[in-house]
Formats: C-alpha cells, structure tokens, sequence
C-alpha cells in the first residue's frame, strides 16, 4: 500500500495534492448542502429554483468527479489540467448565464449588469486558466515529439 501511494504522490507537489483534495472536497460539500436545502425544504420549491439546485449539485459532483478521476489515475497530467479547465469554464459559463436570467426575468436592472460583469470575469478567469492549460500540453506535446524523432548518428571518424 505505501509504495502504491508513494508512486501516486511522487508525481504532485504538496501545493498541487492540496488544491485538488480542496477542489474535490468543496464540490462535494457544496452539492450535499444544495442538496440538503432542498430534500429539507418544507414546501414545494418554484421550478426555477428546483432547477438552479439541480445544476448547483451537478457543478459541485462535478468537481468532486474530477479530483476523484485525478486522484485515481496518479500523478498530475497536463489533460488534468485541461479537463479541469473545461469544467471551470462550462461551470462558470452557467452560473453566469443563470444569474442573468433570473435577474432580467425579476426586471431589476442593476443587478442583471452586477451579474454579467460578474460573470465575465469569472468566465474570463476559467478561459484564461484553460488557454494556459492548452498551452502547457501542447508544449509537453511537443517536446514528446522532438524526444521520440532519431537522433542523427554522427559520422565515423575516418
């Protein structure tokens, strides 16, 4: 068992183990509040509400998913990074898209323009996390393909 975990944790500094344990962690503990609030809702919720919920608990699972995936498969690759980037991008995507929706459908104004700004810089902040992530693997990609090409023999010395 300890060589098993030696090898999976060889390849991910202390910092990378805590973010995703914290990331997997927080999507889960965030989908069992939702969740919780809801199932213990005395009343029926309205439909909006219901389906916010709904898609606050996938976003969380969905989190939980991948560090459970990364945690499974051992070290840090870069399509970790990739794919956690994706999620970051389609998870902020709705979150913003849901918050204009329900602030327009209210007609207030103010806060339909706070939730859009909002929005955008956080959909700008998952954009810019999963353009380096693309970049990284790319590079590592790259570099994979000039290491496997066959060196040139050098001439014999006549």
């Amino acid at each position: 068992m300890t060589d098993h975990l030696d090898r999976l944790l060889s390849g991910m500094s202390l910092h990378r183990r805590i973010a995703q344990t914290c990331t997997g962690l927080a999507g889960a503990a965030g989908a069992a509040v939702v969740a919780t609030l809801w199932a213990t809702e005395p009343a029926g919720l309205p439909v909006r509400t219901q389906a916010a919920f709904a898609v606050l608990i996938m976003i969380g699972l969905g989190w939980a998913a991948w560090a459970g995936w990364v945690w499974s498969r051992g070290p840090v690759f870069a399509l970790d990074r990739v794919v956690a980037g994706w999620l970051g991008v389609v998870a902020c995507s709705i979150t913003a898209a849901g918050t204009v929706v329900i602030a327009a459908a209210r007609g207030k104004i103010g806060v339909t323009i706070a939730g859009a700004v909002v929005g955008i810089a956080l959909i700008a902040c998952a954009g810019r996390v999963l353009t380096r992530a693309r970049a990284h693997r790319a590079r590592l990609l790259r570099q994979r393909t000039e290491l496997e090409q066959p060196s040139p023999t050098p001439e014999e010395p006549r």
